[in-house]
């Protein structure tokens, strides 16, 4: 059944209320429970199980595992990092399609929000995600790579050439083009030039997509953050660019004038630089957060402890785009109940 077909709703209850699959959170009434469909993206469609008072989300896979752009066990490990109060956090999770439900599936608290256009996006709510990265990127590891996976400093030329590689594999149409090709001779030289200033830098948890459909904003006003599938220890700047950087893509992104958002970039009006002030926003949580012992170095977690295949948008992100769509897991071999998060 697809996982956003609207019996699916009715299939997820009986498969609680039978135990057919367990619940990470017991005080969930699943005999007075409901379903409803929150949303679909595109690997996961989110439903929410309420009773009222507890509420889990089920994120069904739309993918099979062999298909998923990133493990989900990558999303689940992350977990254990996210900080309180940031939004969802995983918390079980069956990767094996041959479960009750049909299909992998991961299970999340729920984080209640709603949705903002991205024209609605002005200085103030910007500012305030700011405030939430800030807390996200706390803490600070020497490596980057997934959560609980094999560690490496960043290697931005490396990156460069593996995500271009990467993409004249799954659109040699558009990738391998002239225009591409001429355009990439241009890039990498700025690229190789611009790498020591990579040397130096710690990395972080970070959401790693981070567009305006992964955000939502609670009735304080406050961002809280959904989504979790890119989720790993990188460089910062990914979270800081992407909802406001030069590369918009689709309605998920926000296009910055020197004024505000305007929503989504126009094929033919090149978006404006992202407002400086997000990032001097972020930059001074962070420095207070220092200044209140809050900051931490600690031993990379991978170490010790988006896939858009059709849009031809180049984006920075520090995981190897073609290593992670080839990667699967087998990680639950329990057919009635999901791993428990550590």
């Amino acid at each position: 059944m697809n996982p956003a077909d609207p019996r699916t709703g009715a299939h997820l209850l009986d498969a609680l209320r039978s135990r057919a699959i367990a619940l990470p959170d017991p005080s969930l009434r699943v005999d007075d429970a409901t379903a409803s469909l929150l949303g679909t993206g595109e690997s996961y469609a989110a439903w929410l199980v309420t009773d009222g008072t507890a509420s889990l989300v089920f994120r069904l896979a739309r993918r099979r595992p062999e298909d998923m752009p990133c493990p989900m066990i990558d999303e689940f490990r992350a977990g254990s990092l996210i900080p309180d109060d940031i939004g969802s956090r995983p918390l079980a999770m069956d990767d094996l399609a041959d479960n009750p439900l049909g299909t992998p599936y991961i299970v999340a608290t729920y984080a209640p929000g709603s949705l903002r256009v991205p024209s609605a996006w002005d200085a103030g709510l910007l500012g305030s995600l700011a405030g939430r990265l800030a807390v996200l990127h706390e803490r600070t590891y020497p490596l980057a790579g997934s959560v609980g996976g094999a560690a490496e400093r960043l290697d931005i030329v490396r990156e460069f050439d593996d995500s271009y590689a990467w993409w004249q594999a799954a659109d040699p149409e558009i990738a391998s083009g002239p225009e591409a090709a001429a355009l990439a001779l241009r890039i990498r030289p700025h690229i190789v030039a611009a790498a020591p200033a990579f040397d130096g830098i710690s990395y972080s948890l970070i959401h790693g997509d981070l567009v305006a459909t992964n955000i939502l904003i609670d009735e304080r006003g406050t961002p809280r953050l959904i989504d979790w599938e890119w989720a790993r220890i990188g460089d910062v700047a990914n979270d800081l660019a992407l909802i406001g950087g030069r590369i918009t893509e689709g309605p998920g992104t926000c296009r910055w004038t020197r004024r505000r958002s305007t929503g989504s970039s126009p094929s033919t009006s090149p978006p404006a630089r992202l407002r400086p002030g997000w990032r001097r926003s972020h930059s001074r949580a962070c420095a207070h957060a220092a200044t209140h012992g809050s900051c931490s170095s600690a031993s990379s977690p991978a170490s010790t402890a988006r896939e858009r295949p059709s849009a031809p948008a180049i984006r920075y992100t520090p995981r190897r785009r073609g290593k992670c769509a080839r990667a699967s897991t087998r990680w639950s071999k329990s057919r009635g109940a999901a791993h428990a998060s550590p």
